[in-house]
């Protein structure tokens, strides 16, 4: 099972109005969240501590991660102003993000 950093949420990080929200029976408060969002949960000092120090060693650098990646999200939607070499570091950075997600993942073993 992933690790939860919904338990306790602390109301100082900004994410308890996304919280709150009704979603449906498959839907998950993720689903509903932006970029900013990310930044408040992942880099609340107390949500990083407890759940995503795991994956990523420095919150800075998580938080400029989720910053340039919002950006540059933003950018694809300007086709004209979206480079080859935006595509290219859009696409590192989510890899780096993929591997961090990874690691907050436990592993799961599955009897035959």
């Amino acid at each position: 099972m992933a690790r939860d950093w919904t338990e306790g949420a602390p109301s100082s990080c900004g994410c308890k109005q996304l919280l709150g929200g009704r979603w449906g029976r498959d839907e998950s408060v993720l689903d509903h969240a932006d970029y900013k969002h990310y930044e408040l949960i992942m880099c609340h000092d107390e949500h990083f501590e407890a759940v995503f120090a795991v994956a990523y060693e420095d919150v800075d650098a998580l938080r400029h991660m989720i910053a340039r990646l919002g950006q540059l999200r933003a950018r694809s939607h300007h086709g004209r102003t979206f480079t080859a070499e935006d595509y290219r570091e859009l696409a590192t950075l989510w890899r780096a993000m993929e591997v961090g997600f990874e690691c907050l993942i436990d592993d799961v073993v599955i009897d035959s």
